[in-house]
């Protein structure tokens, strides 16, 4: 019964490790925005503080830092000298106003290149 209470219980020894080994291995993924990418780290970090486990806000803005594609180096580079050091949601906010800025770079490249040629 004890082992069952550790696997399956929000607050089991398990349920943590699983948690914390989802959040030690986060990776973007190729559809990911920003804002899918936070989501899932806020999500499995809300979990961990349901189960009474807290993560040094450090540690989750290296994993931010790890997963994001080099595209986003620049703004995080500036992110993390910040002091004090910023929230999870200023990044986030942060990334999808770069995100966005990427992409607005992007999509004339796209119709230059999709213009037939005159």
């Amino acid at each position: 019964l004890r082992r069952l209470k550790e696997r399956y219980l929000s607050r089991g020894k398990d349920h943590v490790n699983r948690l914390q080994q989802q959040l030690r291995t986060m990776a973007w993924g190729g559809t990911d925005t920003i804002d899918s990418f936070m989501g899932r780290l806020v999500k499995i970090q809300s979990q961990l503080l349901m189960a009474g486990v807290e993560t040094p806000h450090q540690d989750l803005r290296l994993i931010v830092s790890n997963s994001l594609p080099k595209e986003f180096d620049l703004a995080l580079r500036f992110l993390l000298r910040e002091d004090p050091p910023p929230s999870l949601s200023k990044m986030t906010k942060e990334l999808v106003d770069e995100e966005r800025r990427i992409e607005r770079t992007k999509q004339p490249v796209a119709l230059v290149a999709a213009a037939p040629p005159s």
